[in-house]
């Protein structure tokens, strides 16, 4: 089931990425999708650094998908109800992003990708993954669609 589901997720990802004709990493720049797809991710990552539902809420789409390392992650629902669980709790661990790249397809579609590094409060331990967020325009409003995470392997 996990490689079916990862499967799916490439496939979407070499559809959405390939499909579109030549794609460029949007420079800071470029048009206000990008800088609003930006946003978005520093959004993303305040709502995990301080367990915030209604930023999770808010950003991911009702049929939002998290590809993680080891298979299927929890969806929008699950990932709501557990920030509801721990809202206002800080996590033992402080969060941040970096190496990030947008990529805007078209007006409806974009990609980000990134580092995100992980440090744990008590003993300073740091894990980093590499993220793929990818979004989706319905009407106005980006939202994202998938998530696909995996370890990071260098420091490039």
């Amino acid at each position: 089931m996990r490689s079916v589901v990862t499967g799916l997720g490439l496939c979407l990802i070499a559809i959405v990425c390939f499909g579109q004709g030549a794609v460029k990493p949007s420079s800071e720049a470029d048009s206000a999708d990008s800088r609003v797809i930006r946003q978005l991710e520093m959004d993303w990552l305040q709502a995990e650094s301080t367990t915030d539902p209604i930023i999770v809420e808010r950003l991911l789409a009702k049929e939002y998908v998290n590809l993680t390392p080891t298979g299927t992650g929890p969806g929008k629902a699950e990932l709501v109800k557990q920030f509801n669980d721990r809202s206002g709790n800080a996590p033992p661990y402080s969060v941040r992003q970096h190496n990030m790249r947008i990529f805007i397809l078209n007006d409806t579609s974009a990609v980000a990708t990134y580092v995100k590094e992980y440090v744990a409060k008590e003993n300073g331990n740091v894990a980093r993954e590499d993220t793929t967020d990818i979004f989706t325009k319905d009407g106005q409003t980006w939202k994202i669609r998938l998530s696909r995470t995996s370890p990071h392997t260098s420091e490039n």
